[in-house]
């Protein structure tokens, strides 16, 4: 009888933990919010804690404030408990922005990006980021409203200002509550230009308090702290990399094989084992990334990493398969042979450039 090929149970193991994952309980979580406030007779003038938005800072206009960034990125802000007044300072003559609650590094995150054009006359965007590394498109290209109420900015001397007010309480999906008590996560980044759909030069990630009732200041972090959906499977990104990284070896040891087999007697036997072993390690390193997604609420390929990370693990799957077929048609498989290699080749060379964007985004 002949045997069935090695990887039909891999594939079995993909299918039964894809169906598993489907029945994890999965709810959003956010940050601690203020009540939501539906009123829309509040008055912007009713703001008696702060003084005019005119893209100046003058001493003591602010109540409360922090440093970023080695100082390059000082962020200043004001309530009166329904309205915040927030005031953006950078070294650049670029974009300047700040995004509240993220989720998982940038996504998930309320984002308020200003930037003052060459004309003089400064231009503020009520955004929201979509991935990771964004993008972050404008509440109202998503179906959102602009909740900024008033900004103004200045620009000289190499450094950018933007003053902008908004209501604490959300308006819609893409807008996070800022909470008056607790700790608020952060993110500060700058370009070097105007066009804020661009990659920045310099951002970090840092925790806030509000109320000034309360010991202010920033405590900053090399990056926000993950958050977990109630009641799902949590797993880092650290195991997921070290799964895909082990694969990535056992991949190289295949090639080695290969290209040694005349060192090795019996090296086809090495050299299936360790291309199912990537394959299995492969599939593993999938399903943590599956868990990983779905517990912090965000949607699948939504960043090229995602798209050639899914491409590698059908390239793992598939080469040795085909590798299996060769080997069985004998000299009829001269030429799924040569289809075998350029697979391994192909495979190689995906997972490698994968996990490299994957180190980018964690050190981006």
């Amino acid at each position: 009888m002949r045997k069935l090929p090695v990887v039909l149970p891999m594939l079995l193991l993909l299918v039964l933990g894809v169906a598993f994952l489907q029945h994890l309980p999965i709810e959003k979580s956010r940050a601690q919010e203020t009540p939501q406030d539906d009123s829309n007779d509040a008055e912007i003038q009713d703001v008696e804690t702060v003084t005019g938005i005119d893209g100046n800072i003058s001493e003591g206009e602010y109540e409360s404030g922090a440093t970023f960034l080695d100082g390059t990125f000082e962020l200043s802000w004001s309530t009166d408990g329904e309205y915040i007044l927030i005031s953006m300072a950078a070294e650049t003559t670029g974009w300047v922005a700040i995004g509240f609650d993220p989720d998982n590094r940038m996504e998930g995150a309320d984002m308020v990006i200003g930037w003052v054009a060459d004309s003089g006359e400064a231009q503020c965007v009520d955004a929201y980021a979509t991935g990771p590394t964004g993008p972050h498109p404008p509440d109202t290209e998503l179906g959102g409203e602009d909740s900024i109420l008033e900004y103004s900015g200045a620009e000289g001397e190499g450094r950018t200002v933007i003053e902008f007010m908004r209501p604490l309480a959300g308006d819609d999906e893409f807008d996070k509550s800022i909470p008056l008590t607790g700790e608020l996560v952060v993110i500060v980044a700058f370009g070097s230009d105007d066009e804020f759909s661009q990659r920045h030069t310099s951002r970090e990630t840092g925790v806030i308090v509000v109320s000034p009732d309360e010991d202010v200041g920033a405590e900053t972090t090399t990056d926000a702290e993950e958050i977990t959906a109630p009641g799902a499977v949590s797993i880092k990104w650290q195991f997921h990399a070290g799964l895909m990284g082990l694969a990535v070896c056992l991949i190289a040891l295949t090639v080695y094989l290969a290209k040694r087999r005349r060192s090795f007697s019996g090296w086809i036997t090495m050299h299936r084992s360790a291309g199912v072993s990537a394959a299995t390690v492969a599939i593993l390193g999938l399903l943590s990334a599956i868990v990983m997604i779905n517990s912090r609420g965000s949607g699948h390929f939504a960043i090229p990493h995602t798209w050639l990370g899914a491409i590698g693990i059908i390239l793992i799957v598939a080469t040795p398969v085909i590798g299996t077929v060769a080997v069985n048609l004998m000299e009829k498989g001269k030429h799924m042979r040569i289809i075998h290699r350029w697979f391994g080749w192909c495979t190689a060379v995906i997972v490698v450039l994968t996990l490299l964007i994957g180190i980018s985004m964690v050190a981006g």
